[in-house]
């Protein structure tokens, strides 16, 4: 996911917060899950350097080829749909997933 992505599963209240600053957010945030996770962004630092959600909610950038360290960092897969894909039913849970329409 992009970083925005994150900031804007916040509570919109956290939306004038820099990211960096997000742990301050992380109690009405929903895709705050408490791990380390590389994000689809650049760190504008260095081509080698990616921008990351730490485990305490905060957005930073690290340079992956450079501290063996950020290895331990999960990854989420995304996708976006068109405007047009609508759900016609379910909740989104593991019982009830999302049927959906394009």
């Amino acid at each position: 996911m992009y970083p925005s992505d994150y900031g804007y599963a916040a509570d919109p209240y956290y939306w004038s917060i820099n990211l960096s600053a997000y742990n301050s957010a992380t109690s009405a945030n929903w895709l705050y899950l408490g791990s380390h996770e590389w994000t689809i962004t650049k760190d504008t630092s260095s081509n080698l350097c990616i921008m990351y959600i730490n485990y305490d909610g905060a957005v930073g950038g690290g340079c992956s080829l450079v501290n063996a360290s950020f290895a331990q960092f999960a990854v989420r897969p995304t996708f976006y749909l068109k405007p047009t894909v609508a759900i016609t039913s379910g909740d989104g849970t593991s019982s009830s997933p999302y049927y959906l329409v394009f």
